[in-house]
């Protein structure tokens, strides 16, 4: 399997600073057991093929040349992927508002039907993977639903992080069929805003669902 990930690497497929996929895509990539692929990764480490992040996975090595290489864009994705949950959920604070106000302005009614299905599909999730995955889909849905290619193409790479182990941990430890309910109504509270078109309804419903989902990461006195 290190011959694989080595092959991978030379033909550039994955690219001088990339983020590796998360270790449960490449078990299913390599039909391996998550051991198997450990003991590969290690083994590639060892040759300075890629660098090992704690608690941030694995990148290919030569991060800075790539960056260069490839551009800002590339150099930004390079920081993005190595940003912790906390990092992502200040970016998500910063930006998500906005785009619901966009998009409570711009939004088909497409749009809407297909936020308000993913909302939907959400709360009647019965396993943790289905959850994040619909969950995704409809934060993507709103992004979208804003107009703004820009935003979408930030929200997706927002979502490939949020497909790493370290956010996918933490949330684990969190999510209680409490917490499930109350991000449910309060995904339902975007809908709402978003078809009534309230500006500041659907900002301060984001608002007030990401604030909810930082505080019960970190607790109620996170800055």
């Amino acid at each position: 399997m290190a011959d694989q990930i080595n092959r991978l690497i030379d033909n550039q497929v994955w690219l001088a600073g990339q983020k590796l996929p998360p270790e449960r895509k490449l078990c299913e990539q390599f039909g391996s057991a998550r051991l198997t692929l450990r003991r590969a990764l290690d083994l590639v480490a060892q040759s300075d093929r890629i660098v090992r992040r704690p608690g941030r996975g694995c990148y290919v090595s030569g991060e800075f040349e790539g960056a260069a290489t490839l551009g800002g864009g590339a150099a930004f994705l390079r920081d993005l992927g190595r940003a912790s949950p906390a990092d992502l959920m200040e970016l998500r604070l910063i930006i998500e508002p906005a785009a619901a106000s966009l998009a409570a302005i711009r939004a088909s009614r497409e749009d809407l039907t297909r936020i308000d299905r993913a909302c939907k599909q959400t709360a009647g999730a019965k396993t943790f993977p289905h959850r994040e995955q619909t969950d995704a889909d409809f934060h993507l849905a709103l992004f979208e639903a804003a107009r703004n290619p820009v935003l979408v193409s930030l929200c997706k790479s927002i979502n490939e992080v949020r497909d790493g182990d370290a956010w996918i941990s933490q949330k684990q430890k969190i999510l209680t069929a409490e917490r499930c309910e109350s991000y449910d109504r309060q995904h339902a509270a975007i809908v709402s805003a978003l078809q009534r078109r309230d500006v500041e309804g659907a900002a301060l419903a984001v608002r007030e669902h990401l604030g909810a989902l930082r505080a019960d990461f970190w607790g109620p006195g996170v800055i």
